[in-house]
């Protein structure tokens, strides 16, 4: 996941500071890039072996200040991916 998150710091530089900004941890922008190459929830929740993978989504959108029902976190990152 290392690679990944090493790949879009090269790629997208602004995506990767604007969730520093947000305090995420390395671990959490590991994990939003998964979404961010296309995988979805349970994709991702298989990758990274962790059934309860919602958590960790739960303490993303707080951070990042978005509702659980306000979007789809993959669309999030997608969407701040272009415009950032």
């Amino acid at each position: 996941m290392n690679s990944t998150r090493l790949a879009f710091s090269a790629s997208h530089p602004r995506l990767i500071k604007y969730l520093e900004q947000h305090e995420l941890t390395i671990d959490e922008i590991n994990y939003l890039c998964l979404y961010a190459i296309g995988l979805r929830g349970k994709e991702v929740g298989e990758y990274i072996q962790l059934k309860r993978h919602y958590n960790i989504s739960c303490e993303i959108r707080k951070k990042l200040g978005i509702d659980v029902h306000e979007t789809n976190i993959g669309k999030y990152i997608r969407r701040k991916m272009n415009e950032l």
